[in-house]
């Protein structure tokens, strides 16, 4: 039985475009594995985080686990939830709550919307999601790689990021060898993948783009786990 690729993160990830070949399924055929593409278009990094860990309680024969960081200013929406509520919601005398939804779940009502309110908690909250399926995957004893696909958060620019990234202490704990392109900005001696995969036409990676990712990706695997 082949092993399985289980690979989430944003459009960067999400094959949309059918006459593409995006960089989960490269790299499934170069480590000759199943895979699973989670990406979904927008996505949060809370989003990947959640849907990662509830698809490694549902998967089985798992060989690698990658998850391609989105920006840090977008978050799940839960107003996607709404349509699937079938039971009505009481007043509350302790004014507006949010009701148990008994329909909707991550992959129904994961939609997703930018906060642009407070960037140095997005900023602190992705960074935790990354320790997070960090040790999840290590107490699973699955091998796993991460890397950020896009690193913004509207409306402070990549310098004030990198800043903030750096000053928070948990930054420094990340697993360095798992992680391709930390620090994740040049100026500080990383890199993320939209700065050097990035089609002006579209914004996101063509063919040649996610060649160069599962390049990247294929060989870090090698450096680590063989």
């Amino acid at each position: 039985m082949r092993k399985l690729l289980i690979a989430s993160g944003c459009s960067f990830t999400w094959n949309k475009d059918q006459h593409l070949k995006f960089w989960p399924e490269l790299l499934a055929e170069k480590l000759d594995m199943d895979f699973i593409n989670l990406g979904r278009g927008g996505a949060s990094n809370q989003y990947i985080h959640d849907i990662t860990i509830d698809t490694i309680y549902e998967s089985k024969n798992i060989g690698l686990v990658v998850s391609a960081w989105s920006g840090f200013d977008r978050t799940i929406s839960t107003e996607a939830a709404e349509m699937f509520i079938d039971i009505p919601v009481p007043e509350c005398p302790f004014g507006d709550y949010d009701m148990m939804d008994v329909k909707a779940n991550l992959k129904t009502a994961g939609n997703v919307t930018q906060s642009r309110k407070y960037p140095r908690y997005m900023i602190e909250k992705g960074i935790r999601n990354m320790l997070s399926l960090s040790s999840f995957c290590r107490d699973k004893n699955l091998p796993y790689l991460q890397l950020s696909s896009i690193m913004n958060c509207m409306p402070i620019v990549s310098i004030e990021i990198a800043k903030l990234m750096l000053q928070y202490k948990p930054f420094m704990d990340l697993d360095r060898p798992n992680i391709i392109g930390w620090p994740f900005f040049k100026h500080i001696g990383g890199f993320h993948f939209y700065e050097i995969v990035d089609n002006p036409e579209s914004g996101h990676p063509n063919q040649d783009g996610h060649e160069v990712m599962s390049n990247i990706i294929y060989k870090r695997h090698g450096e680590i786990y063989e």
